[in-house]
């Protein structure tokens, strides 16, 4: 049995994901739902692990697997953010959608 598939127009409140991405066999379906999550957050949003896990319900195992997965592929790095002076602040992730 098949069926056909039917969408509304959607207009507003939506966000661009690559095909390529969605349809990767070799990317969990967590994998996909965390990217295309992020995908949706505006340029430049602060994004910290604990806010990652709270939005999409992963406890810290999850978590860790989803990173190590992304990471493994290059889609998502962890790059140290310094002042002019070069003192460390902080790590920032680095994800990228151009893989696909």
């Amino acid at each position: 049995m098949s069926y056909t598939l039917k969408r509304g127009r959607i207009e507003t409140g939506f966000t661009a994901v690559p095909n390529a991405l969605l349809r990767d066999p070799d990317l969990t379906v967590e994998a996909k739902a965390f990217l295309a999550w992020l995908a949706s957050l505006p340029e430049g949003f602060e994004v910290h692990p604990e806010g990652c896990k709270e939005a999409l319900g992963l406890t810290d195992y999850r978590w860790r697997k989803l990173r190590a997965e992304l990471s493994s592929i290059g889609a998502l790095s962890k790059a140290k953010v310094r002042t002019n002076a070069g003192k460390f602040l902080y790590h920032t992730f680095v994800v990228r959608f151009d893989l696909w």
